[in-house]
């Protein structure tokens, strides 16, 4: 098959420097290397979401905490090779549900949302960007 832009556009972002940190370049260019660009453009706009719905209401607890056994969650981002990466990357840890035992990504409760949440959604927006121009 042919090279997809996307992902050729992820590399070039990659080796400016544009992105620092290795591991949210990994996640971003192995979920923009999917064969169905629909399915990679579909992850990268949940993620977007979830991080920016955290940035929105940082101090309400709900949004810190994202089930994996979500259905919608599961098909769109975790089943999704670097979906889970992408949200680790903004500062998201894999734990289980103290009341459930249910697998969840959490945001650790502090005063401020750390830096890689702002620095993820910067990256998120201009990769999703690639997909709403093609």
């Amino acid at each position: 098959p042919a090279a997809d832009p996307r992902v050729e556009s992820v590399e070039v972002v990659e080796v400016g420097g544009a992105i620092e940190d290795d591991a949210l370049a990994e996640a971003l260019a192995l979920v923009s290397s999917l064969e169905d660009p629909a399915l990679a453009a579909e992850c990268l706009g949940t993620c977007l979401k979830v991080l920016v719905n955290l940035r929105a209401h940082y101090g309400d607890a709900k949004y810190h905490q994202v089930r994996l056994a979500n259905k919608a969650f599961n098909k769109k981002v975790a089943a999704v090779a670097g979906g889970l990466e992408v949200l680790t990357c903004a500062g998201f840890v894999l734990t289980s549900d103290q009341a459930s035992d249910e697998p969840v990504l959490t945001y650790p409760a502090q005063a401020v949302p750390g830096p890689e949440l702002a620095r993820t959604i910067t990256h998120l927006e201009r990769v999703s960007a690639l997909y709403a121009s093609s």
